[in-house]
């Protein structure tokens, strides 16, 4: 058996890879998670051989994954000794504090400000201004201007997003933030002057409160594929056409994969960014709707801006929403033939409210489901459901997809509530039933009961 150096290099890379932190920052347990432990593995590596050494080195300093106010100095200043190593850089993400981290482990404030004086791009007049803005946002700039090759950018530093994010601290005002937009408003930069970004495929913000004007720039980036976006939508008045505050031409982005978190997002806002978009293969928009006089006609705007994405769409996920007594039903779902996964509230695909459903009531909804449909996701919201008055509609689904040669082999159901305190209830008794069932048929039906955080476990 060969060795380990042995190997070729870039199965050796591969090898060591795989003790890069893979566990999305977002994750509902990312606070249980410690990314600094593969640090002290990889260095480690590092040390065993001179055959080892560049690997492994090149591997340490491909992903940087820390807080934004608890730097990892040495992976900091080696960037700055070894400017070679800024072009394996190729993962940024920026994490909400972490437990048991030292929050005084910081570079002084002379060695920062001296390294962004010194740096080509961010000592530039256009930048002063947002120098004196925040020490750790001068930090993560730094490592922004230097990795040449960046790949995916992750800034989720606002903790647990809540509620009304008026009190949340815009991005838009920080250094690093701006050479973003910069990156992405110009196709060409001067070597030295500006940054290019043009190998980030991943960009993920928690934003704050912004404008819809301050998104825009971000669809410009020339090889973007996902993009998630958290925050609050500062709204302007109603007469304001938000067209005129969007420039971005239509198709004109390489976004496939767009999540939009985004609290009193207007129909007309969400439905410009789809516009933009290419081609779309995946699709999420959570909480923009809640605040909408008429739920109906907001959704509506949103499933007839996809129709352009028909034909590549196969994932869509739409907003909980709160119930009512004038739900109307969203037409449109089942044209969207190459809809792999849906995720949707019963009440929009049913069309009435949970409370208006009588345990007599037989909702068929297998015909408004597209055809090639293999995995629905059902959300009921507790808050309009006084108890499991919607079962025989769920029944009535598994039941058709039993022994049937639809493609619908999995269906969620999650009963989600939005208030604190609230207390699991039990399982239907008719769902015991059905799920016995199901395991006989290879059907995969689960039932779940959850806290709506923001609705935005992706």
């Amino acid at each position: 058996m060969a060795s380990l150096p042995a190997l070729p290099p870039e199965l050796i890379y591969e090898i060591f890879d795989y003790l890069q932190p893979c566990k999305p920052v977002y994750d509902t347990d990312y606070r249980q998670q410690n990314h600094l432990a593969s640090y002290p593995s990889l260095a480690a590596l590092t040390r065993t051989c001179r055959a080892l050494h560049p690997i492994a080195t090149r591997v340490l300093y491909k992903g940087y994954h820390a807080p934004l106010e608890q730097p990892i100095i040495p992976f900091i200043r080696r960037l700055k000794t070894h400017p070679d190593a800024c072009g394996d850089l190729r993962h940024l993400n920026i994490q909400a504090e972490m437990p048991g981290w030292d929050p005084c482990n910081r570079r002084p404030e002379a060695e920062i400000m001296a390294d962004v004086l010194q740096d080509s791009v961010l000592s530039q007049p256009c930048y002063h201004d947002l120098t004196t803005e925040s020490l750790s946002g001068n930090e993560l700039a730094l490592l922004v201007s230097r990795a040449s090759k960046l790949e995916t950018l992750s800034v989720f530093n606002g903790g647990i997003y809540h509620d009304g994010g008026e009190d949340m601290q815009s991005v838009c005002q920080s250094l690093w933030f701006r050479l973003v937009v910069d990156a992405a408003c110009t196709t060409t930069a001067t070597p030295g002057r500006q940054i290019t970004l043009n190998r980030l495929r991943t960009l993920e913000i928690i934003l704050g409160t912004v404008s819809s004007g301050d998104l825009e720039p971000l669809f410009g980036l020339p090889c973007l594929r996902r993009l998630c976006l958290i925050g609050h939508i500062y709204r302007h008045r109603e007469e304001d056409d938000i067209s005129l505050q969007w420039a971005a031409p239509p198709s004109s982005s390489t976004v496939q994969d767009l999540d939009l978190v985004l609290d009193h997002a207007p129909a007309a806002l969400v439905g410009h960014m789809i516009g933009t978009c290419k081609s779309l293969s995946r699709f999420g928009c959570y909480r923009a709707g809640y605040d909408e006089d008429d739920i109906g006609l907001w959704l509506t705007t949103i499933v007839d801006n996809l129709e352009k994405h028909v034909t590549s769409l196969a994932d869509l996920s739409l907003p909980i929403l709160p119930g009512g007594e004038n739900q109307k039903r969203v037409e449109g779902l089942n044209h969207f033939n190459h809809l792999k996964s849906l995720t949707i509230p019963l009440e929009v695909l049913a069309g009435t409210p949970l409370t208006s459903m009588v345990p007599d009531d037989r909702l068929d909804l297998h015909d408004l489901l597209p055809q090639r449909l293999e995995e629905l996701c059902l959300n009921i919201n507790t808050v309009s459901a006084a108890g499991p008055k919607y079962a025989n509609a769920i029944l009535s689904l598994v039941e058709q997809s039993l022994g049937s040669d639809t493609p619908l082999r999995k269906l969620k159901v999650k009963n989600v509530n939005r208030l604190q305190d609230f207390k699991e209830s039990a399982l239907p008794l008719a769902f015991w039933t059905a799920e016995k069932q199901c395991k006989q048929h290879d059907f995969d039906f689960e039932y779940s009961i959850a806290l709506d955080w923001f609705i935005g476990t992706f």
